[in-house]
């Protein structure tokens, strides 16, 4: 029996989201450094509102490098090349991902490429569209909230995004902890074009220093899509070898991958 995928394409972005929720380090960080791992548990609602379990991903973490496994043949946006991945190991040192195919090959792509691209699409959309920026900024909407509760022991703030592409409308409630001081290093920077579709997936708008997300809904128009939960968080020391990409894996560029879908073997 085939084991069910973690994660569907349009949901990825919601699992990175919550799979990198522990630490993420500049070089000069000033926060108590987390070194362990946890669990993020996604699940999926039925048309008639029916529960269902997805699956689970394991993340293991580092003051410099985060490696999420368990994602199943999950696809990449179309903006990374569309591969298909089991595991990501996020270089927090060397600024860049590591995607890993479901084969014996794994893609780089580093912070200043997205940055770039990110730039070039932002620039080439908004002459064609001839859309100003406030028009874009403003179908998003961002509220910290002041309601609290403690989820699984801890203390929790309610935040609220609000995303509005016509007549759709997606909302993320996310709850956060500051029991946990987090400064989440290059995914707080300045990722280019801020206005850009894949913005959201490098650098969740919710995401502050100094918080850590315990769990979060996603809604469309209104309707409850996806819960995701943060559990078994443990610290403990990672292996090595699980933050390295291994020996005989058949490393690419970005541009290299991009070249082969577009043009084949």
């Amino acid at each position: 029996m085939q084991s069910p995928k973690f994660i569907s394409p349009d949901r990825l972005t919601n699992i990175i989201y919550l799979g990198l929720l522990i630490v993420v380090f500049s070089a000069n960080n000033v926060f108590a450094q987390f070194e362990g791992s946890f669990k993020v548990e996604q699940y999926l609602y039925t048309q008639n509102g029916r529960e269902q379990k997805e699956g689970t991903a394991d993340v293991f973490i580092t003051p410099t490098r985060i490696r999420i496994n368990g994602l199943n043949g999950s696809k990449m946006p179309a903006q990374f090349g569309g591969l298909r991945t089991n595991s990501i190991l996020i270089r927090l040192d060397m600024k860049d991902f590591i995607i890993f195919g479901q084969k014996s090959e794994a893609v780089q792509i580093k912070k200043s490429e997205i940055v770039n691209m990110m730039d070039m699409v932002g620039n080439l959309t908004g002459q064609m569209s001839g859309a100003k920026d406030d028009d874009v900024k403003n179908k998003r909407q961002i509220i910290n909230t002041k309601e609290k509760k403690h989820i699984d022991g801890f203390p929790c703030h309610k935040i609220i995004v609000i995303d509005k592409e016509g007549t759709n409308v997606s909302k993320s409630v996310v709850w956060v902890t500051h029991k946990y001081a987090v400064n989440w290093g290059m995914l707080t920077e300045p990722w280019g074009d801020e206005n850009s579709e894949i913005a959201p997936f490098l650098s969740p708008s919710w995401l502050q220093n100094g918080t850590m997300p315990i769990y979060a809904e996603m809604y469309d128009n209104g309707i409850k899509k996806s819960v995701l939960k943060v559990i078994d968080i443990r610290k403990k020391k990672v292996a090595p070898r699980m933050m390295e990409i291994p020996s005989g894996m058949q490393l690419m560029s970005w541009r290299q991958l991009l070249l082969h879908n577009m043009f084949g073997r």
